[in-house]
């Protein structure tokens, strides 16, 4: 998609009284692709309602893991750790819609994925 600004002034003297922007090439993302490979994230149920069960499905030697959600802004909502391989996260006060989670090991974001609130 391209883009292009045109300002026009009610000031008294511009010269001349419209001044137009160079186009702007804009790639407009629509989502987030989950990362290839094998999953080591159960996510369930999903879509949900009132909670999201994070599993993981190898936790032996992977040290300390956080799960990081995210809503469709890009604004961290929760970064919790993953106790006993488990955790469970409350989404009864969230709106519908697409959030997007992070599984993250000592070595970095290991898995990105959806996980869509119905009501």
């Amino acid at each position: 998609d391209s883009i292009s600004v045109e300002l026009i002034s009610n000031y008294r003297c511009p010269q001349p009284p419209t001044a137009s922007s160079n186009g702007i090439r804009v790639k407009v993302l629509t989502g987030v692709g989950d990362v290839k490979g094998g999953r080591q994230l159960k996510v369930y149920p999903n879509p949900a309602n009132d909670y999201v069960i994070f599993e993981h499905t190898d936790a032996a030697g992977k040290g300390d893991m956080q799960v990081r959600v995210y809503n469709a802004l890009g604004q961290k909502l929760t970064e919790t750790a993953l106790i006993n391989d488990k955790t469970i996260w409350n989404t009864a006060n969230l709106s519908a819609g697409v959030y997007i989670y992070q599984l993250l090991t000592t070595e970095g974001v290991s898995e990105t994925g959806r996980i869509i609130i119905s009501r």
